[in-house]
């Protein structure tokens, strides 16, 4: 019996026992679970169907005031004869009034759930009002604006609703707004009236909706709308900097009316929303949310500075394509449950690729797409808290965890792979199936596969078993094992580093070399080995087995291809192969075959030769990473070259995007007294770089990077004289907040400190993780121990206060740069005294720390979550 089926089983018991408890009466039923358990969810959507939810907001003026909320909702019910449940997660007080036909009903209200009785149900059409104060959980209310975030389940934090993603609804919705305030939400403007000091707008009914998509934002906007073709695109924003605005604002619409284009083209379905409009949020918790009409996204990501790299622009085209994908691949059809929303990331990554690669012919695709993905999947997948892609949920209430590199960045490869497996024609036919079959509605990963299995010969669902339902990635690796009349034998071997003798199928790509020149081959691997032959080689020196973004696994190399690869990468691979290879040398850093001084010396060796701008780019964050996070920081003659050669680049004659991606580097890295001034002067402007210009970003980043390196008045003037350069009111909140993390005076580090850690759920997320980026920075030295320790004892607390994807970038931002045998105790100490800490967070912990606790040789230690030893 497969996976599913067995949920399914379990699910269908579960709502049998629920609702004989529900029809109980009297003191002993039993309470219903805190969260949206998956047994109601389905008998919700079994029982519910042409759901209608009409709002009305009256929003105040002051962040400080309460909201006001009332609902009209309307739905058909198939069956009467239990109770029903809806969600509203708030204190018992903010639940005003129940009615029906404006006659108060019975109900019962706790633990975040009203209960419906079933006197008053009936099968057919039923109408309820609501009278109720929203909580401030998901409305991030702002001086002079508001927008909210409901993703994954907080829409039952502002109104009552049934807050699962497979009940879709109709929305309709009124805002009651202060004077002078903008407003964007799903749905088209129906007109406004004004009332008094307020304005009262009214929004069309929206096409079928998950309460994760509802949402809407209001406050002091600016908009600036386009029309492309016949579609008319507003973007909403706060920015003050003409100059910024000006310089961004064509290639954002532009970027955008590419991606909705090559949408419908691929998908044969038209834009399947009334409108398109999006926003830019100051300090946005993601880089996107793609709300149907009305997408968020953090102002920072697409409002660049004049000298962004070639990778900043990049992710700005790639973050829109996502998003915009998101309007088919998620919004259209949406997942049933939270275990498949890595199905709607996958695909908007997927698209997001296909929409951008044409549009910069001259960017080497193989490459960027190994370097956005590989890396940071591997992070995870090579640590103790690793996970399958799809994973299990019986509580929505959790779905927040089920976030992170894994779905975003293993997804994408893998999905890559059938791709390949399938072909493009067959893939594109079985995903306009899916859209269309699936439109305004839900589905699963096994519909999909249903559908492809269709289409295809290929066993994809034991494809599917290895990459999508299990943990991990294979460990590969090749030996020449004889000579031909034509080259050279080899034979793959792959094993699985969790001992469940899995078998994972993928194509790779192979490359060797040796004094006969390059030569690569490609090898199908099925099974525990594989054999190939090259032709024309005859004595390789080394091997890569996986040279390009398709493979995925830990490659291990051997001696002398390490050895090889360390004394230089061969200029004459491919960027890609390149990358590969550096990639192969860091997993040996981390497995013990490689010392970090030799991979680190090689990756600066490198740099003088290495003529790709996003391999370069990747080069030096490497540096950064493996500088801080092996302790190397303390090697004062490694820094020392460091220094200069960074330093070297920043002068240099070329591109100011490359002196750009280098000074980013050096400020992160500098530790002498000569550095640290030379970073001052031209932070000051007394000595700038030629053809070098530093935005507001870059040169907000290096004052606090001074500061942070500088004591008393020298580092307080910095400070100073930065917040005195900003304009924009939004950056100058938020420098006012982050610069006391690298203020001279302990008593205002630590007086943040306890605002961030005692005020989880109104502090802003973004600010709060800067701040703790350098209030535990190995720098501060004694300082950060306590800080390590409190802030891990706080983490189901940022769990339950913050968004997505806060648990995992708050631990992130905590033990970044960590390598003393301190931290590392400190991170086995708190697993090892927190047993009742959640699978789903311990499995966090093991990710952020896993560098940590290798290069302090605690990982041992520490036994895998879910698995006995």
């Amino acid at each position: 019996m497969k996976p599913w089926s067995r949920r399914t089983e379990r699910g269908a018991i579960g709502v049998m026992l629920l609702t004989m408890l529900l029809s109980c009466s009297g003191n002993n039923r039993e309470e219903p679970d805190v969260g949206v358990p998956i047994e109601l969810a389905r008998q919700r959507a079994a029982r519910i169907s042409d759901l209608i939810y009409s709002l009305t907001f009256r929003i105040p003026e002051s962040a400080g005031e309460p909201l006001g909320g009332s609902l009209v909702l309307s739905f058909s019910l198939s069956q009467a004869s239990q109770p029903l449940i809806l969600d509203f997660r708030a204190p018992t007080a903010n639940l005003e009034a129940v009615t029906s036909g404006g006659i108060p009903v019975s109900f019962e209200f706790k633990r975040g759930q009203i209960i419906l009785p079933v006197k008053v149900l009936k099968e057919g059409r039923n109408t309820f009002e609501f009278t109720f104060k929203p909580t401030d959980v998901a409305l991030n209310r702002r001086r002079e604006y508001m927008y909210t975030l409901f993703v994954p389940d907080r829409a039952a934090t502002a109104f009552p609703c049934f807050d699962q993603p497979d009940l879709k609804a109709r929305y309709r919705l009124v805002l009651d707004l202060p004077e002078g305030w903008l407003v964007l939400a799903n749905g088209s403007p129906a007109g406004s009236l004004q009332v008094g000091e307020h304005r009262v707008a009214r929004f069309r009914e929206t096409e079928p909706l998950s309460t994760y998509q509802f949402a809407f934002a209001a406050g002091r906007f600016q908009v600036v709308e386009r029309k492309i073709g016949d579609r008319t695109l507003r973007m909403f924003h706060r920015e003050t900097d003409r100059a910024k605005l000006a310089r961004n604002v064509d290639a954002i619409f532009d970027l955008h009316a590419l991606a909705l284009k090559r949408m419908e083209e691929y998908t044969g379905i038209p834009l399947p929303f009334q409108k398109f409009d999006f926003i830019l949020l100051p300090a946005f918790q993601f880089g996107g949310m793609e709300h149907p009409g009305a997408i968020y996204y953090r102002d920072s990501h697409l409002l660049l500075e004049p000298t962004a790299t070639r990778s900043d622009e990049l992710r700005r085209a790639s973050l829109i394509a996502h998003e915009t994908s998101h309007m088919w691949f998620g919004n259209l059809v949406t997942m049933r449950w939270f275990d498949d929303v890595w199905m709607k990331e996958v695909f908007a990554n997927f698209m997001a690729a296909k929409i951008v690669n044409p549009a910069y012919p001259e960017i080497d695709h193989e490459l960027r797409f190994l370097l956005a993905h590989q890396p940071t999947a591997y992070d995870v997948d090579r640590s103790l808290g690793t996970h399958p892609i799809r994973q299990k949920l019986d509580n929505l209430d959790h779905a927040a965890s089920l976030y992170g590199p894994i779905i975003y960045e293993k997804a994408p490869v893998v999905m890559r792979q059938l791709e390949v497996l399938l072909g493009p024609d067959t893939l594109q036919q079985g995903l306009r199936r899916y859209l269309d079959r699936f439109r305004y509605s839900n589905a699963g990963w096994d519909d999909l596969i249903g559908i492809l299995d269709e289409l295809s010969p290929e066993d994809l669902r034991a494809w599917s078993h290895a990459w999508v339902e299990e943990a991990g990635r294979p460990v590969v690796t090749i030996e020449a094992t004889g000579h031909t009349q034509s080259g050279t034998s080899f034979e793959v071997h792959q094993s699985d580093p969790l001992g469940r003798d899995l078998h994972w199928s993928e194509e790779l790509h192979v490359t060797a070399g040796g004094a006969d020149g390059i030569r690569r081959g490609t090898v199908h691997l099925r099974g525990p080995a594989a054999s190939f032959d090259l032709a024309g080689l005859n004595r390789p020196s080394f091997i890569l087995p996986s040279d390009d973004g398709l493979g995925y696994g830990f490659f291990r190399l051997d001696e002398p291809s390490r050895r090889v690869l360390l004394s230089g990468i061969p200029g004459d691979l491919p960027p890609a192969a390149r990358a590969a290879a550096w990639l192969s040398l860091w997993d040996g850093v981390l497995a013990g075959d490689i010392e970090p001084r030799a991979f680190t010396d090689a990756a600066l060796d490198a740099l003088a030769h290495e003529p790709d701008e996003l391999l370069q780019e990747h080069l030096l964050g490497r540096i950064v990473t493996a500088v801080w996070a092996t302790g190397l920081w303390q090697d004062a003659e490694l820094v020392k070259k460091a220094e200069g050669l960074l330093w070297k680049r920043v002068e240099a004659p070329g591109g100011a995007a490359s002196k750009l991606a280098s000074l980013r580097a050096f400020a992160s890295l500098v530790r002498s007294e000569s550095g640290v001034e030379r970073l001052y002067r031209l932070w000051k402007g007394e000595t700038p770089v030629e053809g070098l210009e530093l935005g507001e970003t870059d040169a907000t980043r290096l004052a606090l990077e001074v500061a942070l390196r500088k004591e008393g008045e020298q580092a307080s003037s910095v400070l100073d004289e930065q917040l005195a350069r900003l304009q924009n009111p939004d950056r100058r909140d938020e420098f006012e907040f982050v610069s006391a993390a690298v203020a001279p005076s302990g008593d205002d580090r630590e007086a943040l400190f306890e605002q961030i850690t005692a005020g989880l759920g109104t502090v802003r997320e973004n600010w709060a993780l800067e701040s703790l980026h350098y209030l535990t920075h190995p720098l501060r030295g004694r300082e950060t121990g306590p800080r390590i320790l409190a802030a891990l004892r706080l983490l189901p607390q940022v769990e339950s206060n913050g968004s997505i994807f806060f648990p995992k970038r708050w631990l992130d931002a905590l033990l970044w740069g960590q390598s003393s045998p301190e931290a590392g105790k400190l991170v086995e100490e708190y697993l090892r005294t927190s047993p009742e800490l959640p699978l789903r967070l311990r499995r966090k912990v093991l990710q952020s720390a896993d560098v940590l606790l290798r290069i302090t040789g605690l990982r041992d230690s520490i036994r895998r979550p879910g698995r006995p030893g």
